[in-house]
Parts: C-alpha cells; structure tokens; sequence
C-alpha cells in the first residue's frame, strides 16, 4: 500500500500532494516499468545496463523528489537498479532524476525517510520548511 502525504507551508499557504510507494497494483506497475527500461524507454544507458544485467531488477516505486536550485516538487519512480547478490539483491546504479523545469539534478527521498527529512523540504516560493503529514492509504 502507498501512502499519500499533504505538505504545506504555513508562511506563503502553498500546497503539494505526494503519493509515495507502490499500491496494490505493483506487480503490474513493476512488470510495465521493467518492460519500459529493456525497451529503451527510460533512456539508453538503462537500456544498456539490462542487456549487461539481464536479470537485474528495478526499482518502480514513487519517490519524493525536490529540485535544490529552483525547489520545484515531483512524485517520480525511484528506478534505481538492483543486481543479484547472492539470495538478495544489491544496489548497483541509483537513478538520477532531472528537473523538469532547471535540468538540475533531483535530491531524492524516499517514503520511508520523508518523517525523517520533512526540515530538508522547502516551499519552492518563500523557502520556508513545510509541513508535511501523511494523509492518504492508497492501493
């Protein structure tokens, strides 16, 4: 299940929706996501690192991400890629996310840490800390 958090500010009343994880859809979330990135449809060099890796995996869950040069926030899918180590699987490349407007590279974090990290999560108008709470289970 994916959580949905509201973040605000209290100084400048600017609001953003972040839906995080996966919901009950992942298995075909993940299947179209890996389909995407042998396809060449997230880019080469993934692409690439699938014909190299070809039982790699891929990480499809939804992420905050926040640009550090103009603050713009997205809800994005984490794709950091994963080879097998042993039983499990290891982080072998973390993707990295562009800023749609700047071009600038995204400071990515992650469901699990947003708690942790909401001082790090800025209003992109005033620059003020925002608020954030978890506010919606989605499947």
């Amino acid at each position: 299940m994916g959580t949905g958090y509201i973040f605000n500010c209290q100084k400048c009343g600017y609001e953003f929706e972040a839906f995080l994880g996966i919901g009950m859809g992942f298995e075909e979330v993940h299947i179209e996501t890996l389909a995407k990135a042998r396809d060449g449809k997230l880019g080469k060099k993934v692409q690439k690192f699938f014909l190299e890796h070809p039982n790699a995996d891929i990480d499809s869950s939804y992420v905050f991400a926040q640009c550090p040069k103009c603050g713009k926030h997205e809800t994005v899918q984490n794709l950091s890629m994963y080879v097998p180590k042993g039983e499990k699987y290891g982080l072998f490349i973390r993707y990295e996310h562009k800023c749609k407007d700047c071009g600038e590279p995204l400071e990515i974090i992650a469901a699990k840490d947003i708690s942790e990290q909401t001082a790090k999560i800025k209003c992109p108008h005033c620059k003020s800390a925002l608020v954030g709470f978890p506010g919606i289970l989605w499947d």
